[in-house]
């Protein structure tokens, strides 16, 4: 492209316009001119499209540029700051302009600069979330508490974290997954804390630890339909044999006092349920489990009927011993 001065005494006093630039092109319309004291602007189509102002700001869509590198649109602009007080990118709205956000290496207005911060304004700046050194994440908190890769941090009472999938066949929540093999008593997938106690935790080997004198299920009877009494269990539950066994992955000896789920359903298929234990959820580790809850009350029921055979004896023991 050809540059073509328009004038004849040279840069000195050619100003021009966004119209008719002081340099252009061999299109009249598209050039460079200098439209103030220490500023240069670039024209297109009669246009002024970009400017550079006497402290070096550049403006995009903006004649009037506010930081080092300021792009404006017609209902939201974005900035890029370099001061003092760090780098950071901010996000504007409307014409007034009012602050929406900023993510840089402070909190506007901060000089901290130990982190990679995302703020928001309403009012007054307010950190957001944050990304230190280390590459934690923060969100509603500072600094971390035990080099956790995540903290979330609320003082609300509502949830800190809400995991929702939408998906209408096969849904997953939040996986916790320990990389190397375990399956101990000491490491853990899960911990609850109250206050700095500990209430509940899942260990690596699927043990779960609580305080079980707190343990509720559900068993109100305006949740419940189809009600009926359960059929006889004694018979059943006395044909259950009681195993001690190890686990395949079991590092230690300590043997577990249970039942096999292949015995029981041979017996009471009721009490089982046959789900895929692959940690893809593939199908290609389906395996019986037991419904523990279904088989405290069968043991219970059976209670029950070994007490009303005793009180029949009983009855019949008291008769024997009454005759003359």
């Amino acid at each position: 492209m050809s540059l073509i001065l328009n004038g004849t005494d040279g840069l000195s006093d050619v100003d021009g316009s966004a119209s008719t630039p002081a340099i252009r092109g061999t299109d009249a319309n598209t050039g460079i001119f200098f439209p103030a004291a220490d500023t240069i602007a670039f024209s297109e189509g009669g246009a002024e499209v970009v400017r550079i102002n006497s402290s070096g700001y550049v403006g995009i869509g903006s004649t009037n540029p506010q930081q080092r590198f300021h792009v404006q649109g017609t209902t939201a602009q974005t900035r890029i700051s370099v001061d003092a007080d760090g780098t950071s990118l901010q996000f504007w709205k409307d014409a007034t302009p009012t602050f929406v956000g900023a993510v840089g290496l402070s909190t506007p207005g901060s000089s901290d600069q130990s982190a990679l911060v995302f703020s928001t304004y309403n009012g007054s700046w307010a950190e957001r979330a944050r990304i230190n050194s280390s590459g934690n994440l923060m969100v509603g908190a500072s600094s971390t508490v035990d080099s956790e890769r995540l903290n979330v941090t609320q003082s609300g009472q509502f949830p800190i974290i809400y995991a929702n999938n939408t998906n209408s066949s096969n849904a997953y929540g939040i996986r916790a997954n320990l990389a190397t093999y375990f399956f101990n008593t000491t490491s853990f997938l899960f911990d609850g804390i109250e206050f700095s106690n500990l209430r509940f935790r899942v260990y690596s080997n699927g043990g779960i630890a609580n305080y079980s004198g707190n343990d509720v299920n559900l068993s109100d009877e305006r949740e419940k339909k189809d009600i009926t009494l359960a059929p006889n269990y004694l018979d059943k539950i006395c044909q259950i044999p009681v195993k001690t066994f190890l686990y395949i992955n079991q590092t230690d000896t300590q043997k577990t006092l249970g039942v096999v789920a292949q015995d029981v359903q041979a017996i009471a298929p009721e009490l089982i349920d046959e789900t895929d234990w692959s940690e893809n959820a593939d199908g290609s580790k389906m395996r019986l489990s037991i419904y523990q809850t279904d088989l405290q009350y069968a043991l219970m029921k059976s209670i029950q009927e070994l007490k009303a055979i005793v009180d029949a004896q009983a009855i019949e023991i008291a008769e024997l011993k009454a005759r003359p």
